[in-house]
């Protein structure tokens, strides 16, 4: 039972972590409340001119931000229920391919020969050799449909080709055909995605958390606090907005401060997951 809750849960920390590109939920809710805080008081100045009573200006602004977040929260459930189905989608096809690489006569055998198309029976390499003998046989354009990578020499035989030869994935070629074929338990898929996203498995130190800071989520600050600041030339009440702007722009450079850290500490920064 506890193996199974801790599985369940280290699927919903991937999940969130693979959905926000790499940041963890300390990062995520950094930023939300920078972002939030910002709209928040970015609706307040705007309202000064038209609502005189303080108490009234701050909760209609609370009431605007409250439903542009509530809005955006929406938005954002769909797409991260998209985001676990595609996952799963395509942990489905590793599994059924990892399955294929063990039993890859079923696989080819499902692959009629056609124009243009043929199987290259491998489940490791694939040769130039391996290619030029196709070509041979079936001429071109030809389309490779198998479960082996191209050598270094192949490859640069396929670009050279201009199109004319193609290595083609089994689960391109037959879609939902390949899954019928090697069927995928939820278990196993779950297990295919655990695998697949290890280096998001890693227990990182508080010190990492800060050092471990995104160079473009860095640049997004300081263009939030270059906005405002030149959004606040044509609005009334400019010093609140170029105080937000210092306070984004000063968040920004922090970050970039805490990129370069480890360079000077000599301390090795890992790479997001």
């Amino acid at each position: 039972m506890d193996s199974t809750a801790s599985k369940k849960r280290l699927l919903s920390h991937i999940d969130f972590v693979s959905f926000h590109h790499g940041k963890r939920r300390f990062a995520v809710a950094f930023d939300s409340i920078f972002i939030w805080t910002v709209i928040l008081l970015a609706v307040r100045i705007t309202l000064i001119p038209y609502v005189r009573i303080r108490a009234a200006a701050w909760i209609a602004s609370a009431f605007f931000t409250l439903t542009f977040f509530f809005i955006c929260r929406v938005v954002q459930r769909e797409r991260f229920v998209r985001h676990k189905l595609k996952m799963r989608s395509d942990a489905r096809e590793a599994a059924a391919l990892f399955k294929a690489r063990f039993d890859p006569d079923r696989l080819y055998a499902l692959i009629k020969p056609q124009k243009g198309v043929v199987a290259a029976a491998k489940t490791d390499l694939l040769s130039a050799d391996d290619i030029i003998d196709s070509v041979r046989e079936n001429g071109l354009p030809l389309k490779l449909v198998t479960l082996a990578e191209p050598t270094e020499k192949a490859a640069a035989l396929i670009e050279r080709s201009d199109n004319g030869i193609s290595i083609v994935s089994p689960q391109e070629h037959l879609g939902i055909a390949l899954e019928k074929l090697y069927p995928v338990s939820e278990e196993e898929i779950e297990d295919e995605i655990i695998r697949s996203h290890r280096e998001m498995n890693e227990k990182r130190s508080f010190r990492e958390i800060f050092l471990t800071v995104s160079r473009k989520r860095a640049v997004k600050y300081l263009l939030v606090g270059g906005g405002l600041f030149l959004f606040s030339f044509f609005m009334h009440h400019r010093i609140y907005y170029r105080l937000i702007a210092c306070v984004s722009a000063s968040a920004g450079g922090f970050m970039l401060f805490l990129e370069e850290l480890p360079n000077k500490t000599g301390y090795e920064k890992k790479k997001p997951a």
